[in-house]
């Protein structure tokens, strides 16, 4: 893999947490995130995609994930929490940049 996929994909799982740090109940299923994604960072991702991503941060205990349906709903564990806002260093996620 190059490093520019790979930058992408850090910033992408980072993306995705911090979207689901900002729900109220810290969980969203994959096409709210999939169409929070596209609106508010112009990232494009497939269902599939994102479901993939919700999968390698569930493998690391960042989130927690279940299928309902046809939706895959993502929880932030507390260690995704802290990855979303800076406070836990995770290989393959980007930091947030602290001037946001």
């Amino acid at each position: 893999m190059t490093k520019a996929a790979d930058w992408m994909k850090e910033h992408i799982r980072l993306a995705i947490l911090e979207t689901i740090d900002q729900d109220p109940g810290h969980s969203c299923n994959h096409v709210i995130i999939a169409h929070a994604l596209e609106r508010g960072r112009a990232i494009s991702l497939t269902d599939e995609q994102v479901k993939e991503h919700l999968e390698w941060l569930a493998g690391r205990d960042l989130v927690m994930t279940e299928q309902v349906g046809r939706y895959r709903i993502a929880r932030l564990t507390e260690d995704g929490e802290r990855a979303a806002r800076g406070l836990k260093v995770v290989e393959g996620i980007a930091r947030p940049d602290p001037r946001d």
